[in-house]
């Protein structure tokens, strides 16, 4: 490609965070990663007056709660 960029699955990434902290890799080696077991990146918090919603959510794929916010007005 002109001026070396790196072909285009090359140039993006995916970043997780996961039992030994984050990580990123070429989204084309992703697709081995169990994204299910990966760490939330950051809190969902919850205070009083917030205009979106956040909370855990069931999910009986990996029978486990998963972190889910709104950004829309509550």
């Amino acid at each position: 490609m002109p001026g070396g960029a790196p072909p285009p699955a090359e140039r993006f990434e995916v970043a997780f965070a996961d039992d030994e902290g984050e990580q990123r890799l070429p989204w084309t080696a992703a697709w081995s990663v169990p994204f299910e077991s990966c760490r939330p990146v950051r809190k969902f918090p919850s205070y009083k007056g917030q205009r979106h919603l956040s909370g855990r959510w069931w999910t009986a794929t990996t029978s486990t709660l998963v972190g889910y916010e709104s950004w829309g007005g509550a």
